[in-house]
Parts: C-alpha cells; structure tokens; sequence
C-alpha cells in the first residue's frame, strides 16, 4: 500500500515537472511570436510607406514639369 502511495506521488511530480516545462516552453513561444509579429509588422509598414511615397523617377519629372513651367524673372 504504501508503495503504491508512493508510486502515484512520484507519478504526480513527473506530471507536474512535464506540465512545468511545457509551460515555460510555452511561454518562450510567445516571445519569439510576439518577435516575429512586431517584425512583420514593421516590414508591412515599410512596404505601405514605399507603395504610397513616389519613386525617385516620378519626383524628378514632377520637378522638371515645375520648373519648366514655371515664367523666368525678368531683369
């Protein structure tokens, strides 16, 4: 009887050493997603800011427009 005993309390501490364990697993996951979402987030946010901002290309033709229209000064 009392090894039976025995054997259910020693059978509970893997349990709960295992449960431990998978807990701080866990927990450590979490991090490394939390990580991971905060980079893709980021990436997302660089790839909104670059598809809304104009190329370089659009910008300098946009300023020669401008300036060719724009009247010269006179003296």
């Amino acid at each position: 009887m009392t090894q039976e005993k025995e054997l259910t309390q020693q059978e509970f501490l893997e349990a709960f050493n295992k449960l431990s364990e998978g807990e701080k697993q866990a927990t450590r996951l979490e991090k490394m997603l939390d990580s991971l979402e905060a980079k893709m987030d980021a990436i997302l946010k660089q790839a909104q800011e670059a598809a809304t901002a104009p190329t370089t290309q659009e910008t300098n033709k946009s300023t020669e427009e401008s300036s060719s229209q724009a009247p010269e000064p006179s003296a």
